[in-house]
Parts: C-alpha cells; sequence; structure tokens
C-alpha cells in the first residue's frame, strides 16, 4: 500500500499538470483568441482560408471556387480536415479541435523525446513549459498550419533520440512531412546532420543495448530526401504552375528582404521592436523558459548530440524570424 501511495504522490502532480494542460485549450473553444497573440490580422481570418477547400469538399464534394487553393499548399492537413468535418460535422469547433489534438500530441512526444535524450525531471519541466506556454496553447486553438507542422518536428526529433536503423529514416521522413503541411518548416531541416550518439547512456539518446555503432547522418537525409522527392513527383509537379505562384507571393511579397536596409531593419524590429519582435514578445511571454535557455547556453561546458540538435533548431528559426520581413508570433 505505502508503494502505492509513493507512486500516487509521484503522479498525481503530473496529472494535475495534465489536466490544466487540456482545460486551457479547450475552454470556451469558440472564442476569439486575444489581441496580443499576434499583431497580424491572420489570426482573425487564416482558419477560414486554411481550411476552405476541406470544408468545400466535405459540403459539395469539390474543391471551393476561386484562385486560392488550401489543399494545395497543404494537401495532408486539407485532407485530414476534410476527413474531421466528414465525421464529425463541419464547423469552427471541429476545425479548432483538430489542432487541440496535434497540440496534446506534441506536448506528449516532447515529453518522450525529452525523457530519452535528457532525464525525467527535464522532461516533466520541459512539458510543462510547452503545455502552458500562452502563445503555444493560444495557437493550439486556432485551425492553422502551424500546431500541425510543430507536431512532426516533435515527433522527429523523438524518433532521433531513439536510434538504431530505423528510427533516423523515420525521423528525416517526419521532418519532411513538416514541410509538407507547412513550407516554412524547410528551416528546421538542418537538423537531419546532427549524428546520434553512438550508445544509450542512462535514458540518453542513443541505440539499443548490443547494436553496433552505426552511423546516422544519412538514414535522417534517406528520409528527408525520399519523402520530399514522392512530393515534387505526385504533388508538386502536378501542381507546380499554381504552387510556384502562390509560393512566390509568400516569398517575394511577404518573407524576402528588399535590400541591405531592409535586412538591418528586420534584425533591430526582431531584437527590440516590441510586439513585432521575436526577441521581445518571447521574453515577455516566456521569461522562464528564455532565461533558463540563455544560462545552458552560457554555462553548457560539454555538449550532448541532443544539445546540438535542439540548439540548431532554435538558432534556424530565431534566424529566420530576424532576417524576414514577415515574422508574426505564430512562427515562433
Amino acid at each position: 500500500m505505502s508503494r502505492l501511495f509513493r507512486l500516487f504522490l509521484i503522479w498525481l502532480p503530473k496529472l494535475g499538470a495534465g489536466g490544466l494542460i487540456l482545460l486551457v485549450r479547450l475552454t470556451v473553444l469558440d472564442a476569439d483568441p486575444p489581441l496580443w497573440l499576434s499583431w497580424s490580422t491572420g489570426i482573425f481570418t487564416d482558419e477560414g482560408y486554411y481550411t476552405l477547400d476541406a470544408r468545400h469538399e466535405a459540403l459539395f464534394g469539390t474543391l471551393a471556387s476561386g484562385n486560392f487553393h488550401d489543399r494545395l499548399l497543404s494537401p495532408l492537413l486539407s485532407v485530414t480536415q476534410q476527413g474531421v468535418f466528414a465525421v464529425f460535422g463541419t464547423g469552427l469547433l471541429q476545425a479548432r479541435l483538430l489542432s487541440v489534438v496535434f497540440g496534446l500530441l506534441t506536448v506528449y512526444v516532447f515529453w518522450l523525446a525529452l525523457r530519452r535524450a535528457y532525464d525525467s525531471r527535464t522532461a516533466d519541466w520541459g512539458a510543462l513549459f510547452l503545455g502552458l506556454a500562452p502563445p503555444f496553447a493560444l495557437y493550439n486553438r486556432l485551425a492553422l498550419q502551424e500546431t500541425p507542422t510543430v507536431f512532426w518536428l516533435v515527433l522527429a526529433f523523438w524518433l532521433w533520440t531513439r536510434g538504431g536503423r530505423l528510427a533516423p529514416f523515420l525521423s528525416g521522413v517526419s521532418l519532411a512531412l513538416a514541410c509538407v503541411f507547412k513550407g516554412l518548416a524547410v528551416i528546421a531541416l538542418p537538423v537531419a546532420l546532427v549524428r546520434v550518439p553512438p550508445a544509450p547512456n542512462n535514458g540518453g539518446a542513443g541505440r539499443e543495448p548490443g547494436e553496433a555503432v552505426f552511423s546516422t547522418l544519412t538514414p535522417p537525409l534517406l528520409g528527408v530526401g525520399g519523402t520530399l522527392l514522392l512530393y515534387f513527383a505526385f504533388w508538386y509537379w502536378p501542381h507546380h504552375a499554381e504552387l510556384s505562384r502562390m509560393a512566390a507571393f509568400y516569398r517575394v511579397h511577404q518573407m524576402q528582404p528588399r535590400s541591405a536596409l531592409s535586412v538591418w531593419l528586420n534584425i533591430r524590429r526582431g531584437l527590440i521592436g516590441g510586439e513585432r519582435g521575436v526577441f521581445p514578445y518571447l521574453l515577455a511571454l516566456l521569461p522562464v523558459p528564455c532565461l533558463l535557455a540563455a544560462h545552458a547556453v552560457c554555462k553548457r561546458r560539454e555538449w550532448t548530440q541532443a544539445d546540438k540538435y535542439l540548439a540548431l533548431w532554435l538558432g534556424g528559426g530565431l534566424g529566420f524570424c530576424l532576417l524576414s520581413s514577415y515574422a508574426p508570433s505564430r512562427y515562433y
């Protein structure tokens, strides 16, 4: 009985935290997002744009009319949304519930990955910080592309921590799927170059006991390359005219700096630009995780492969948000 009581005391805080993580995502799910979540009006308009084809297919059996098709930009997400609408009906709550599910799965898979890469205490705190982070929790309540995309990125990290022969390949597949869900995920692809440690170490990222040392540099890249090659052959190329036009708009008119002055202004905005800057935004809404991350970077003497993976992931994301002319908080 005493052992069961100890287990109860250990799991009670975790169950309470899990309930809170669930509660902040489901409470009044049809409410508008708060104004401070983003300076971009996309948080009020883009749910309609990025569920348009799925809703139209579920209701009428055809894509929506017009020259914008979210089905072309994110085919797998659109088909998943269509399936949800066909089973549970078409509406805002159904669309948002899909994001809630992806968000909860992301927190759980992140917890699994941190347990394997570091230890259980790191995993508990990491999942708590991610699960209750205001921007992440609130974007999990919106039917946008970012939440499902982040799930595939975190799943790739967990698969990477498992080592072996198959998991690194599947990690690359998951990275590619993130890009299929939202093209901006390409900024995370360099993590496929990080090697997994050759042997397990107290739950750290590594290989199964007794397995020969095996370089995992190639399998993630094969997973990424093979999956994107299939996407290019069977989806991008048949629709390349429309996709090229849409991609050019996002790249040229929204993100691409026009001059060296634009680059400098973007960097300045990102560093000290108030609500439009990635650093002020994250420091204001996530001060404790930001300070802990900075402390870890400064004090770390020996970097593990997991450290390098996450640092490369973080550095790529921050670098993009500093350089891009369009970087609303949904990208953070």
